[in-house]
């Protein structure tokens, strides 16, 4: 471990104090992806409450390192080469759900979720307490956090529906609770990433109704037979037939013929403390591809970028 990583290690133990706060160097990526794939982070940082969070973003920003915020990893690609920098993960301190509070009058009943929870598990919370609204995020990976970042959405419905407000953090490491007219929900997007924001918790706003109806309403929706996400994809040994270049077998084939030229470290060998972007970066991780093919790198980011993945390659 070189001198500055020794030195970085000694700061992050002073400001990470609670039992759930935790941090590595050089973890492999590949373990926090749903892809299995991704190379060493220079330091991974789970804060364990908003203090640290706010404390480690400082830290950062002192010592002029890099960072992203990592969820569940379900849309995220990473090259074998890492991220030179810190990847901050909100799967330890802030992975709940439970129920706030019940308007009987109003017949709606708010549940609070952290941004480390998943989205599924929140849903499948509302649907044993009875409530409606969440159905469509049963089959949903990720986390809450991400939900709200990408305003996530299947069968008709998105987040933006039933969210009630938002707590998030701001890069200087100020709290703000803001309603859900003030994130920007549109389609697959918000203003979360324009601003620098880091979700904490969400809440959303649901109404009672049947259990055995919910039920109903999964299944007959996860039986409609439609494109299967990316992920669940198998991805082909041959051109496709079709020409289109914008489908999912297409973007599959021509991630075959890419992946082979994203070139592994020998030896992982952390660079933090070189010299890094002094603004903080938008929440996406970065990596270079050994490839000169850069219209099939454009094609690739356009395809997947479409289908709410992260890009993870630099021009």
């Amino acid at each position: 471990m070189s001198e500055f990583c020794e030195k970085l290690e000694e700061k992050l133990k002073e400001v990470m104090t609670s039992e759930r706060g935790n941090f590595r160097f050089m973890e492999p990526m590949k373990r926090h992806t749903t892809f299995r794939i991704g190379g060493p982070a220079a330091v991974f940082i789970s804060p364990g409450s908003e203090e640290e969070l706010r404390e480690v973003l400082n830290l950062l920003k002192e010592e002029n390192i890099p960072w992203t915020i990592l969820g569940n990893g379900s849309n995220l690609l990473v090259s074998d080469e890492g991220f030179k920098g810190a990847v901050i993960s909100m799967s330890e301190g802030w992975a709940y759900s439970g129920v706030l509070r019940e308007d009987e009058k109003a017949g709606k009943t708010l549940i609070r979720a952290g941004a480390g929870e998943l989205l599924s598990r929140t849903a499948r919370l509302a649907m044993e307490c009875s409530l409606t609204g969440m159905e469509f995020a049963s089959g949903i990976p990720g986390t809450i956090g991400g939900a709200l970042v990408m305003n996530a959405g299947a069968y008709g419905s998105e987040i933006c529906n039933v969210l009630s407000r938002a707590k998030v953090m701001t890069t200087e490491g100020e709290i703000l609770e803001l309603p859900a007219e003030e994130l920007e929900l549109g389609y697959r997007t918000s203003c979360i990433p324009k601003k620098n924001y880091i979700v904490l918790e969400a809440v959303f706003e649901l109404n009672k109704g049947s259990k055995e109806a919910m039920v109903r309403s999964i299944i007959s929706t996860s039986s409609v037979k439609t494109t299967p996400a990316i992920g669940a994809l198998k991805i082909p040994e041959t051109a496709p037939a079709a020409p289109h270049p914008t489908s999912s077998i297409s973007v599959l084939w021509s991630i075959r013929k890419i992946l082979p030229k994203f070139e592994p470290m020998a030896e992982p060998v952390s660079t933090i403390g070189a010299s890094a972007p002094t603004d903080p970066p938008q929440p996406m991780v970065m990596a270079e591809a050994k490839t000169e093919d850069h219209t099939l790198c454009r094609l690739i980011r356009l395809c997947l970028r479409e289908m709410a993945y992260r890009i993870l390659v630099t021009p």
